[in-house]
């Protein structure tokens, strides 16, 4: 009589075993399983900017973290950048040249920028900018009002004042000021020759 052909149950149990036995021999060198996964997966490689953090086991990957010379560039460290003050010159990280800075982890060194006439307040560093000095140079003038003064030697008649300044202003006169050339009484009312540019208080009629 032939031999009989292996039931399902059987090719089932076979299958079985070889996935026990598997399991049970672990994964190969460079390759791990945890608890997520049924079949053995790569371990990631640590290198470049990379250093390993942990390495691979048979039931969990490698964990990599940035070189110390080096910085995280992204809260989950998918890149590795130079840091606050240097730039990437294609072998490593160099500080700022001078002149430059940088006060970000990404990206190249920037020119201090050049203030108006050198007035610097702060100076620049390779991580920082300079700092202008925007104030102005010495102390605001207060504005110029014309002087009034009065003019002796004469034994009688109307009393005569000057403004400094130039003729053609000094009539123009502001109401305010007018009125303190009122200074002798109410009924006398002041009056201006341009010509002499002299002020003449005499009685009003």
């Amino acid at each position: 009589m032939g031999r009989s052909a292996p039931t399902p149950l059987l090719l089932l149990a076979f299958l079985l075993w070889r996935c026990l036995a598997a399991a049970k021999a672990g994964c190969e060198k460079g390759t791990y399983r945890d608890a997520q996964r049924q079949a053995c997966s790569p371990c990631t490689p640590c290198q470049d900017k990379y250093q390993y953090e942990r390495r691979c086991s048979e039931d969990s990957d490698a964990v990599c973290k940035c070189a110390p010379e080096y910085e995280c560039g992204d809260l989950e460290c998918g890149s590795c950048v130079c840091g606050i003050g240097e730039e990437w010159n294609g072998a490593g990280c160099q500080e700022c040249p001078e002149g430059k800075f940088k006060a970000w982890i990404s990206g190249k060194c920037q020119n201090w920028t050049q203030c108006p006439a050198n007035q610097i307040s702060i100076p620049g560093t390779v991580k920082t900018d300079v700092v202008c000095n925007t104030t102005t140079e010495g102390p605001t003038k207060p504005p110029t009002w014309p002087v009034l003064t009065k003019e002796t030697g004469q034994p009688s008649g109307p009393h005569q004042y000057r403004l400094g300044g130039s003729l053609a202003s000094v009539c123009a006169v502001p109401g305010a000021l007018l009125h303190l050339l009122q200074i002798l009484g109410s009924r006398e009312v002041p009056s201006c020759d341009p010509e002499s540019a002299a002020w003449t208080v005499g009685s009003g009629g």
